[in-house]
């Protein structure tokens, strides 16, 4: 993930018409915990600067995420 914050930035562009509102897409990613606020309203995304590496079942299936800061 690049150490900058382009996550909203670019799942604004990516998943227009998904969302009534900016306001609903910043909810949504709060809430699966890709973004995150710090007092005073400043948001950043969670996995900046990280190297970030799927987990999967046997079968190949995605599970999770796993990651390391860099």
């Amino acid at each position: 993930a690049p150490d900058r914050d382009l996550l909203v930035e670019t799942l604004k562009e990516k998943l227009k018409g998904y969302f009534s509102s900016e306001d609903e897409l910043l909810s949504t990613l709060r809430t699966v915990g890709l973004v995150t606020v710090k007092e005073g309203g400043r948001r950043y995304d969670t996995f900046r600067g990280r190297l970030l590496f799927p987990i999967s079942k046997s079968d190949g299936s995605p599970i999770a995420i796993g990651g390391r800061i860099l």
